[in-house]
């Protein structure tokens, strides 16, 4: 015989799930203990809502549901945030959340919120295990929906007596699922309209980043000499110094990039959602054709109505594609790259003291090597990453444009971290939203690779930002905040603050060579930074 607790976790493990992200309290001791018996390594949060982050990064990295554990209410609602991340962005999470006894509960109504209601709208699957028997099946369930053709998170809330609960061993079923494939009919259908188009162009969106979507994205578009504009998600998908690459949007309006789209008779989404970029920024009018490949269909939009939605897998959809005439529309697409670039490039600040966001993002990619990962936490600093930081590879630079949560950056890059040993990874956050998580730092100190860059302005700049476009006054923008290098010595890490522009990229310098020395980490640099309105 054995307990529930230790059959769901005999389950994870069955699923390859060896890593969970958790908080424990009273109502998860047996699920926790089972968890380290069974061999899933623990990484213990100091709050809920970046485990949460922690576990969706996991689950978007390594394409397998990251795991949470909570514990009954607060903890259970402190992680919502994160779930909800993990809905928008569609990043494969299992949730499980202790609850108290199903039986013999003489506490009552304390501490008890109704999970799964508060969970379903945000989730693919939601359930309350209230018989032991079913115990591992429901997981089974969590756990295909969170993976599945359409990742995203699930919630399971397991009842402490449930959870220590004797019954047999379960023999978990694994099974081999594949992803879609797009029908030939439809592939023809694109392929006409694809032929006969003047101006065709990709709109490469989160989707695009999966290994095979990218490198069979690069192929079609080196066949067909189509250019490839990015969401910030998407970015380098396909790597931006590529020759067809168009570069990736900014704001939530007409952008840089938006000139490609703008002047297109066909776009052709691939692994694009709406959530990650609203289709009026870049199809107002909403007339030009628009073909879908992803392996979701889209949710509804008012300006994202696809003439052809292709549901399917991709990378494969666009290896079958790529026997169009090569080069067709390659001097189009060099011609456009051109003029973004000059775009760009009129961007381009002088020195100065404090730095500008666009100043770090340009020194940051001088110093590191095409497969190093940088983290964006949510600030107006994100548009300039966007615009002018150019990812080289899939899932090296990662961002949240989605539900856009400050707080998430570090978390992001803490997994990241873990997950590539070998690649320099870097957090850039905001003074706002660092402050959101950094209790979590003292989880850094295991992490040699890990640099955190903190660009202060006193301010949640997005919004002032906003509140001077609208010619307000600024109103609850400004932060009071704290003295960032004896934080950092309190959580026994080194900072070093930027104190001269000359300086800038020496100390970004100094900071990379510094990270693979775990007797010499430089695990914090902090910008006081101009304020940078995009």
């Amino acid at each position: 015989m054995t307990t529930v607790a230790r059959t769901l976790a005999d389950t994870l493990i069955a699923h390859d799930i060896d890593v969970a992200y958790c908080l424990p309290g009273e109502e998860t001791i047996d699920l926790i203990a089972a968890l380290e018996e069974a061999g899933v390594a623990l990484v213990v949060v100091r709050h809920e809502q970046h485990g949460a982050f922690m576990a969706a990064a996991h689950g978007r990295l390594t394409g397998k549901p990251g795991l949470l554990v909570t514990t009954l209410g607060p903890g259970a609602t402190n992680a919502l945030t994160g779930v909800a991340q993990a809905d928008l962005c569609r990043f494969p999470l299992v949730m499980l959340s202790g609850q108290k006894p199903v039986r013999d509960n003489e506490e009552g109504s304390f501490q008890v919120v109704d999970l799964v209601a508060l969970a379903t709208p945000i989730t693919r699957f939601a359930t309350v295990i209230d018989d032991p028997a079913t115990a591992p099946v429901e997981l089974e369930a969590a756990i295909a929906a969170a993976g599945g053709a359409c990742p995203g998170p699930s919630v399971v809330v397991v009842p402490e007596d449930i959870a220590a609960t004797p019954r047999e061993a379960h023999r978990p079923i694994v099974a081999q699922g594949t992803r879609p494939i797009v029908p030939d009919e439809t592939l023809q259908v694109i392929s006409s309209q694809l032929v006969a188009a003047r101006a065709p162009v990709v709109l490469a969106g989160a989707g695009a980043q999966h290994p095979t979507t990218a490198g069979a994205l690069r192929r079609f578009c080196e066949a067909a000499g189509i250019g490839v504009v990015a969401t910030q998600m998407g970015k380098g998908a396909l790597p931006e110094d590529h020759e067809l690459s168009l570069r990736a949007l900014g704001q939530n309006s007409a952008d840089t990039a938006s000139i490609a789209l703008l002047d297109a008779d066909l776009v052709l989404t691939v692994g694009y959602q709406p959530a990650e970029h609203p289709p009026c920024a870049w199809h107002p009018d909403a007339s030009v054709p628009i073909v879908h490949v992803d392996d979701c269909p889209p949710r509804p939009e008012a300006a994202y109505r696809p003439n052809v939605v292709a549901v399917g897998d991709p990378g494969r959809a666009l290896d079958r594609l790529a026997s169009l005439p090569a080069g067709r529309h390659r001097e189009r697409t060099v011609r456009l790259r051109s003029v973004i670039e000059a775009s760009l490039a009129a961007e381009d600040r002088p020195p100065s003291f404090p730095p500008s966001a666009h100043a770090v993002s340009a020194a940051l990619r001088e110093i590191l090597d095409p497969d190093d990962v940088v983290a964006l936490d949510n600030g107006v600093y994100k548009l300039w990453f966007a615009r002018h930081y150019p990812a080289l590879g899939p899932r090296t630079l990662l961002l949240d444009n989605a539900l856009a949560t400050m707080g998430a950056g570090l978390a992001t890059a803490m997994v990241a971290a873990r997950l590539h040993p070998d690649r320099r990874v870097v957090a850039v956050c905001g003074d706002g939203g660092f402050l959101m998580n950094c209790q979590d730092l003292i989880g850094c100190r295991d992490l040699p690779n890990l640099t955190v860059l903190v660009l202060s302005d006193d301010a949640y700049g997005f919004i002032a930002w906003h509140q001077q476009e609208q010619g307000a006054d600024e109103v609850a923008v400004r932060l009071s905040n704290p003295d960032f290098a004896r934080l950092a010595d309190a959580f026994g890490l080194t900072c070093t603050t930027v104190t001269a522009d000359g300086p800038c990229r020496v100390a970004l310098t100094a900071g990379a060579l510094a990270m693979m020395e775990s007797d010499k980490m430089l695990r914090i640099i902090l910008f006081f930074i101009v304020y940078d309105s995009a």
